[in-house]
């Protein structure tokens, strides 16, 4: 999650004097960091409620058939 402040802040302290001209260019840089972090948590905020609704409701009576077989929702312990 830091790992691109790290990896800033390692260029920037290289050489000081000769560096110090690539901030700019790590600034702008930071602003795909920040939008990379924000689709993360989109995509995992996703997945999580697909599968909590997976998980937490029956299936539907309807929708089986009368074979004897019963299907059994996996309980979370």
């Amino acid at each position: 999650m830091f790992a691109d402040e790290k990896v800033f802040e390692t260029v920037a302290n290289m050489a000081p004097p000769y560096t110090y001209f690539a901030i700019p260019v790590l600034l702008v840089l930071m602003g795909l960091s920040v939008f990379v972090a924000l689709i993360q948590t989109f995509v995992f905020i996703l997945l999580s409620q697909l599968y909590l609704s997976e998980v937490s409701h029956p299936p539907h009576d309807s929708h089986t058939e009368d074979d004897g077989m019963e299907f059994i929702a996996p309980v979370l312990t």
